[in-house]
């Protein structure tokens, strides 16, 4: 399980952002769920996240990897809403979704992935930073 949790106190500071920003990946967790229903550990070894504040739109892409499955670039995209911070990208067939939040100050944001592997899936959360 994953969970994102926010500082209380901290004053929404995001409708006022209109800029395009850059994230780097800070941490990250994943695994693949195999065809037999094994779990088995997954890497994220890198990506791309950015939020374009004046559209309110986000773009990401990861690199997963895992024993048993060629290397997997995922990318995702889709809108955020301003006044929660919450994101999300629309789960099209085949595609997988992705759902997040940023910290209300605009300078962290997590999200969790999931995707469909063949028969199996890989799924798993990140943390990103500026």
């Amino acid at each position: 399980y994953y969970f994102l949790f926010r500082e209380p106190n901290v004053p929404n500071q995001l409708p006022s952002l209109g800029n395009q920003v850059s994230f780097k990946l800070q941490a990250s967790a994943a695994q693949y769920r195999t065809p037999g229903n094994e779990i088995v550990a997954a890497q994220v070894d890198g990506g791309s996240f950015s939020i374009d504040f004046a559209r309110r739109s986000f773009n990401t892409q990861l690199q997963v990897q895992a024993n048993g499955i060629a290397p997997q670039n995922l990318n995702y995209s889709g809108k955020v809403d301003v006044q929660t911070g919450i994101f999300t990208s629309p789960a099209l067939a085949g595609q997988g979704n992705l759902a997040g939040a940023l910290g209300l100050d605009g300078r962290q944001a997590g999200y969790f992935f999931n995707s469909p592997v063949g028969l199996g899936s890989v799924s798993g959360a990140t943390i990103w930073g500026r």
